[in-house]
């Protein structure tokens, strides 16, 4: 068993990424160059986040104007349907006649 706090998956990838805070950071750094253990989890971790930081797409700037180009030819694209007309019958309201407070029998 380590002689180490065993610290989460968490912790060892902020420590990874340099974002622990100082107290911790410093007990997982001693933890990492003494306990074999420790040393691994922090290795797997970074290995982890490499592989995501390879598959991650890189950001670039849009070009400008692009926006009011795509929302020109969306409009361009955009079709009106004519919606049939809705048949509603005339009759009296379900509650007509009803005065406030009375329930309607259902029987």
């Amino acid at each position: 068993m380590s002689a180490y706090r065993q610290f989460e998956d968490d912790d060892l990838a902020m420590y990874a990424m340099g974002v622990l805070e100082t107290p911790d950071a410093a007990e997982l750094a001693q933890a990492a160059s003494a306990d074999e253990e420790t040393r691994a989890r922090l290795a797997e971790v970074q290995a982890r986040l490499a592989a995501y930081a390879e598959t991650a797409v890189a950001l670039e700037e849009v070009p400008e104007g692009s926006l009011d180009r795509l929302m020109g030819r969306i409009a361009q694209e955009r079709r009106v349907l004519p919606m049939p007309p809705r048949h509603v019958e005339a009759g009296p309201a379900p509650m007509a006649g009803m005065v406030a407070g009375e329930r309607r029998s259902t029987g």
